[in-house]
């Protein structure tokens, strides 16, 4: 009944699950540098990855006060790859995209298949972006895009995007980054045509 003690539980409870997802960070950066990173191909409906992806990061984007929106460009898509690195690298975009936005600003979440037949999964914000020499160097391990007061109290190590590079190299894709400061960013996450299966087909 003290109101006080629901206060640092929660604090507590905060506290221990940013250590974990640290922790988590600094070792799948290792497996990765190491080339032991755990990885199982399978056959899966990527919009329902995707929608598992929003959903997970759903209650974080709600108490920042952003947005976030799934447009489907091209809804039947079979992907073939490690169905949970593949989501942990659109967590990790989608986390970083409402880090650096404003509450009421929209994080958009698209993915298509272009005419080489390579599929794009693309996370826009409306953010606070990044410098151009910025680009390059926040794709490095513990690099942080924003050094001043901006970045103070967001969490993280500045692994998240290097890890995504890390799991679009494991596919033989790209991992794309485009900002502007005071305008936004644009991540995109790049599947080669040997990895996509646009057919209506079912997927595990």
């Amino acid at each position: 009944n003290e109101p006080r003690y629901v206060s640092y539980i929660n604090y507590i409870h905060s506290s221990g699950t940013l250590l974990q997802s640290n922790i988590n960070d600094l070792l799948d950066l290792a497996r990765l540098e190491s080339g032991k990173f755990g990885w199982e191909d399978e056959s899966f409906d990527l919009c329902k990855m995707i929608r598992s992806a929003i959903a997970t990061c759903q209650i974080s984007a709600s108490e920042a006060g952003v947005m976030l929106a799934y447009v489907p460009h091209t809804p039947d898509i079979t992907i073939c790859a490690d169905r949970a690195r593949l989501m942990q690298a659109l967590i990790n975009l989608i986390t970083n995209a409402v880090k650096f936005s404003d509450p009421n600003e929209l994080v958009e979440i698209s993915m298509i298949v272009d005419c080489d037949g390579k599929c794009v999964i693309q996370v826009r914000d409306a953010g606070c972006g990044m410098s151009p020499e910025n680009l390059e160097r926040v794709r490095k391990p513990f690099a942080q895009a924003h050094e001043d007061s901006y970045s103070k109290g967001k969490g993280g190590l500045g692994l998240g995007l290097a890890i995504v590079s890390g799991i679009a190299e494991r596919v033989d894709g790209r991992f794309e980054l485009d900002s502007r400061e005071n305008i936004g960013t644009v991540a995109r996450l790049i599947l080669p045509p040997n990895r996509v299966n646009c057919l209506n087909t079912k997927a595990a």
